[in-house]
């Protein structure tokens, strides 16, 4: 993440509106506090807060920006109505953006709506089946068939998910 974000400031020290670069930049502070590395509240949050919202006023009609913003303010700010905003846009923008598909499901079974989380998950598998992010398309599917009751549902996918990627979040479901 230090690499990353180093990156991400050579880039923007170019082109301070360069959105790829700022949305990257977002995610890597959502990732560090994701996995404790950074504190839940201080000035690398906050950085990533408004490099997500700077990052969705430059991405214009780049999906993967909108995702990675979109991500980070569902991560560091809690703003869900926010991420899936721009989640919402990006699919809009290429309705086969199976990356967009798959982070609206992490979005939508964070908020609860189940059975349009497991939608939008099968759809990212569907359009995507050998994207790196997969096993986050897999732990969407499990936290919502798990929060819906629904256990024996969400074993398989869990057990994906840990074959996928063997992290955290898979390991807790």
């Amino acid at each position: 993440m230090a690499a990353s974000i180093r990156l991400a400031r050579q880039a923007l020290e170019l082109d301070p509106r360069y959105g790829p670069a700022v949305a990257r930049l977002a995610l890597s502070r959502g990732m560090q506090c994701r996995r404790n590395w950074i504190p839940p509240a201080g000035p690398e949050v906050e950085e990533g807060i408004a490099m997500a919202r700077k990052a969705i006023a430059a991405a214009g009609d780049d999906p993967l920006v909108l995702v990675y913003a979109g991500q980070t303010l569902a991560l560091l700010a809690g703003d869900w109505d926010a991420a899936l905003f721009a989640i919402n846009r990006a699919i809009e923008i290429n309705p086969n953006f199976g990356f967009g598909f798959g982070h609206r499901a992490v979005i939508l079974s964070y908020l609860g709506r189940h059975d349009e989380a497991i939608r939008s998950a099968l759809q990212a598998i569907r359009l995507s089946p050998f994207d790196p992010a997969v096993f986050s398309f897999y732990q969407a599917l499990a936290r919502a068939e798990l929060a819906a009751g629904r256990y024996e549902a969400a074993l398989p996918w869990a057990e994906k998910a840990l074959l996928e990627n063997g992290g955290m979040p898979a390991f807790r479901l």
